[in-house]
């Protein structure tokens, strides 16, 4: 993997020099400020409006989760999707030098919605375990290692990079291996 971002990066920098290597970075600069504040809006309110012991009964087999918590998760993870996707389309769409169109800016998406839905929903419910079950979060402290525990999650890295290669127009494409480097999922 680290050789294929070298030899990426050697092959940007010698045919269209520094600015090649940051192209596409303002969509995601103003993106990420947006659908991440909106993601813990999102989540903050629904978590907090559903306080009634209905959406505060926990789920059977799960450890404690409350259904509120898996809800709001739910739908943080939508509103972030639906604003993160666009963005990343035009962002990679840029970045691989090719158009973008309008109407297919929702291209990705429903990968895109699986891997939110499934880390930020994890996270939410890891923190709420943390928040109601602990006393982690008496402290800035025990607030940074709850979050940064709960930030610890390698299971849908396939979601994303499913997502950029539809954005790209490109569904699986077989590994390149050259001079020992295996390249999974990018054409270079």
């Amino acid at each position: 993997m680290m050789c294929h971002v070298i030899m990426f990066a050697e092959r940007v920098w010698r045919s269209e020099g520094l600015v090649g290597l940051y192209r596409g970075w303002l969509p995601p600069l103003w993106g990420s400020s947006v659908y991440r504040s909106m993601q813990f809006a999102v989540f903050e309110a629904l978590y907090t409006k559903w306080s009634s012991p209905d959406w505060k009964r926990e789920i059977p087999y799960t450890g404690g989760i409350q259904l509120r918590v898996l809800c709001a998760g739910l739908a943080a993870s939508t509103s972030r999707a639906v604003i993160e996707s666009p963005v990343e389309y035009a962002k990679v769409r840029r970045q691989t030098g090719q158009a973008w169109v309008m109407r297919d800016i929702y291209t990705g998406f429903g990968m895109q919605w699986a891997r939110t839905g499934g880390l930020m929903t994890t996270y939410f419910m890891i923190i709420d375990s943390v928040r109601r079950h602990t006393t982690l979060f008496n402290s800035r402290w025990g607030q940074f290692v709850a979050s940064g525990g709960a930030s610890v999650r390698l299971l849908f890295p396939p979601a994303l990079v499913c997502s950029v290669l539809l954005m790209r127009g490109v569904l699986c494409p077989p590994p390149i291996i050259t001079d020992g480097c295996i390249l999974v999922g990018l054409a270079v």
